[in-house]
């Protein structure tokens, strides 16, 4: 299966969808699962923003490096392309465990 322009911009899309999703995904998964003591919102508040704002900066660097997906050639470029999801989800992972 041939990888056409459209296939590749698809993807790239769908990739930094998912990596700009996660702190949300995490920060409900912290909530649902007890990481987030619900009563006290300050505590709460405050993981929000180590987990958004960190989140949120990595990604966008992360965006930046899979943008040479569209140039390099092979596993190269798949692996500057998943950076955007997989370095975010690892950020996010650590905050969450700490």
């Amino acid at each position: 299966m041939q990888n056409t322009p459209l296939k590749k911009a698809l993807l790239f899309i769908g990739v930094n969808f998912l990596g700009f999703s996660v702190p949300t995904i995490y920060f409900y998964v912290g909530i649902f699962t007890g990481v987030f003591a619900t009563d006290d919102q300050t505590a709460i508040t405050l993981a929000q923003q180590e987990l958004f704002f960190g989140s949120t900066i990595t990604w966008l660097i992360c965006a930046l490096f899979s943008l040479s997906y569209f140039f390099l050639k092979g596993k190269a470029g798949l692996m500057f392309l998943w950076a955007a999801f997989v370095i975010p989800m690892l950020y996010g992972l650590s905050v969450l465990i700490s």
